[in-house]
């Protein structure tokens, strides 16, 4: 199954695990307070997307005519970024030590944008030779930034998708269910995943006898969805470069951006079996946080005081650490067929994240 669900992931889950989150914190080279600026501008597509995943594809409904039933399915779910979230512009980020190196072009992509860059640089210098030299050819001194970056490009795909294993049991109007994305090492194993939640939903008509008059059913659910994103970098010191002066730092060995969140989505849903069909449309609100974190050991590049033409190095641990809320209210259509014990389902959600799902499964 662990082999199935990552084959599953590669194919939904590409876009998230390519080199454009591995390098979106090299900025921290230059300054740590921006590089968690920029960061936070280019992960919040991807973040508050796995929270709106986390929080989608948990309403399901048994057909079985057994007073208790258990069912088992593989589903996938879907966020979509808005427009407005898939660029953004650093000269508003607020950045104090890192600047957009044409000031007249600062539009940069988050992840979910396109494969376009920008180039960044410190605004803190250092001394270097210009080999150009002066009139009489002679190399002279000038200002250089510290270190100059290409802003990470956007995955060129507007959606974050995840796989899930459910299972769970139905008895006296209530389904309970376990929902899972067991723990994938990802990307040649510079990425791991792991995604634990689950749900109750349960039939107004079974305390509230009015609702019995109606020929549809009322239902209402609470889920809750905890997804860990484990990245593990490779941040040093470019020792390429002469100017560069290390002095017994590192080891950068132990370098993880850390990203975690939470989902609760809380729906009321109206449904109405028709031949095996089940139709639905529900409302909610999702409450969702996320906590991102660089952990470990990181260089941060400084320019020399006494003016020798060096850039100094020092090592600064787990510099950042931020979280994020987004909560927001949703709306849902749906569908879910069985025939025997087999079901196939889908649902859209309409919200600032919209999101799609559909899956497979029995219930018997």
């Amino acid at each position: 199954m662990k082999t199935i669900l990552s084959v599953l992931l590669i194919i939904f889950l590409s876009n998230t695990i390519n080199a454009q989150i591995l390098s979106s914190t090299n900025t921290v080279k230059g300054s740590v307070n921006d590089a968690q600026l920029l960061t936070k501008a280019y992960l919040t597509p991807f973040v508050r997307g796995v929270s709106s995943a986390g929080s989608n594809g948990f309403i399901s409904f048994s057909n079985s005519k057994n007073k208790i039933s258990f069912n088992f399915s593989i589903n996938f779910v879907g966020a979509i970024t808005p427009r407005d979230e898939r660029t953004y512009d650093v000269n508003k980020l607020g950045l104090q030590e890192i600047k957009a190196s044409d000031p007249n072009n600062s539009i940069a992509q988050t992840f979910s944008g396109d494969e376009s860059t920008i180039q960044l640089e410190t605004i803190e210098t250092y001394q270097a030779l210009d080999n150009d030299g002066n009139l009489w050819g002679q190399p002279t001194l000038v200002d250089k930034p510290l270190a100059t970056f290409d802003s990470p490009s956007g995955t060129g795909i507007a959606f974050v998708a995840l796989p899930y294993i459910n299972g769970g049991i139905y008895a006296f109007g209530t389904h309970a269910n376990f929902r899972i994305l067991p723990k994938l090492h990802i990307a040649n194993n510079q990425a791991d995943v792991l995604s634990i939640g689950g749900d109750i939903q349960h039939n107004l008509k079974q305390f509230i006898k009015p609702l019995q008059d109606f020929p549809v059913e009322f239902n209402v659910l609470v889920g809750f969805q905890k997804t860990y994103f484990n990245y593990y970098l490779d941040v040093k010191p470019d020792e390429t470069r002469y100017e560069i002066k290390l002095q017994n730092n590192g080891p950068y060995d132990n370098q993880v951006l850390k990203i975690n969140t939470t989902s609760i989505p809380i729906q009321f849903i109206i449904s109405k079996n028709y031949k095996g069909f089940d139709i639905y449309s529900g409302i909610g609100y999702n409450i969702t946080n996320s906590d991102v974190s660089l952990i470990g050991n990181y260089p941060i590049y400084k320019s020399d005081p006494s003016h020798t033409m060096q850039i100094l190095v020092e090592d600064v641990k787990n510099p950042f650490a931020y979280s994020q809320t987004h909560n927001e209210f949703r709306f849902d259509i749906g569908l879910q067929y069985q025939i025997k014990i087999f079901k196939i389902f889908t649902n859209y959600t309409f919200a600032k994240y919209s999101a799609f799902n559909f899956g497979v499964g029995i219930n018997y």
